[in-house]
């Protein structure tokens, strides 16, 4: 439903999807990027943003929390730089956040 509103939008809040994030053709290969770009910050903000002005269920706000974690995970675990300006995006270090984002949100069974 987020897609099919944002796409009607002139300036869009999630710019980079597109029908073949959605609807991938049978037998097509796995891209990363596709899913990356899916579950990814900047949808987790539109979602909350329609939720938000009504265009959207409320419930769909849990979506934007389960977006929001994951995309902070996957930069957790592909950080390549150092020092960056976005939370977990950045290399593991003592004093990075890391162990703590991830003593928070990853539990064992």
């Amino acid at each position: 439903m987020f897609y099919e509103f944002d796409k009607t939008l002139h300036v869009r809040m999630a710019p980079k999807l597109t029908d073949k994030h959605l609807e991938m053709p049978p037998f097509s290969s796995m891209r990363v990027n596709l899913a990356v770009q899916v579950l990814s910050h900047s949808v987790a903000a539109g979602i909350e943003t329609l939720c938000h002005f009504g265009k959207l269920p409320g419930e769909a706000t849990h979506t934007a929390q389960f977006l929001e974690k994951f995309d902070e995970l996957f930069n957790a675990c592909n950080s390549r730089w150092v020092t960056t300006s976005q939370p977990m995006a950045h290399a593991f270090t003592k004093v990075s956040g890391h162990e703590n984002f991830f003593m928070r949100h990853v539990t064992l069974p």
